[in-house]
């Protein structure tokens, strides 16, 4: 599956009452579909919308004949179960435009979406270095003393920047990649498991946006290798996020683009680059 993130705005939809007199709580089916430009078709699952007042469990619905169609082909998905459809033979393409069909109850169920064509990223730079911030030694302060988290090191910007003519919406992950990454302050080292402790993966809200600005006191806590993804998202996607994220009435009534549906059906197209932060 690709990148949760992408997921975790559309269970507002899962586990909402829609209120339309067309689609009820038990009969209302979800889609969750995300087409990744230049990957196989793997993020697709299925399920039924349950009440906020139902303690059930999350119904999938699996065994669908679920078809997604270009101009020029029909792709059959396979479904694996827990709700989830693939076609790994298949490679998402650029400036294409895909539709989605299935029947369900009698009814049919189905969406369109256009997978837009990359961006050229860069950064203004791709290596930094970075002061490391030690403990004290014993006697020398506490934690909240010289060396401890109240010690910041210097301060270092790094610049995304991409062309957005279109005003299209994007966001951007920030990962630091190494298995057992070293801290550039050597007391996070020591909250392992703890909240307090910094997160290695940053994530943006979508914006319609052609520069992001990286600042090393808030997404470099690590050393070594960091993977930044751009993801430039289509307008379903957008709106999606801005109504669930905006009040509760909204995530009642989510945007959908599904016909005789719930749920989602959108491409979205990364861009991946990567910049190396060493110890100074």
């Amino acid at each position: 599956m690709k990148y949760i993130y992408l997921l975790l705005i559309s269970i507002a939809i899962i586990s909402c009452e829609k209120q339309d007199t067309t689609i009820t709580t038990n009969d209302a089916i979800v889609v969750l579909a995300y087409l990744y430009a230049d990957t196989p078709i793997d993020s697709i699952r299925v399920t039924k919308t349950i009440p906020y007042t139902s303690e059930d469990g999350l119904e999938v619905i699996d065994d669908l004949s679920i078809i997604i169609s270009t101009a020029d082909e029909d792709i059959l998905l396979e479904s694996i179960g827990d709700g989830y459809y693939r076609n790994l033979d298949h490679i998402i393409q650029q400036e294409t435009a895909y539709s989605l069909y299935f029947e369900y109850n009698g009814k049919e169920i189905s969406s369109q979406t256009y997978i837009k064509s990359s961006v050229d990223v860069s950064l203004s730079r791709t290596e930094i270095e970075l002061d490391k911030v030690e403990l004290p030694e014993i006697g020398q302060g506490g934690p909240g003393g010289p060396g401890g988290p109240g010690v910041q090191p210097d301060e270092e910007i790094v610049d995304i920047i991409w062309q957005n003519d279109n005003s299209d919406y994007y966001f951007v992950v920030i990962e630091n990649i190494e298995e057992e990454p070293e801290y550039v302050n050597e007391f996070f080292q020591q909250l392992e498991n703890d909240e307090d402790r910094p997160q290695r993966v940053f994530r943006t809200e979508p914006d319609i946006m052609d520069t992001y600005s990286i600042n090393s006191r808030r997404e470099l806590q690590t050393y070594g290798t960091y993977e930044i993804i751009v993801y430039r998202l289509n307008t379903e996607y957008a709106a999606l996020y801005n109504t669930v994220g905006s009040s509760t009435l909204s995530i009642e009534e989510p945007p959908s683009n599904i016909v005789n549906g719930l749920g989602i059906f959108t491409g979205v197209t990364a861009h991946t680059v990567y910049l190396e932060v060493n110890e100074g």
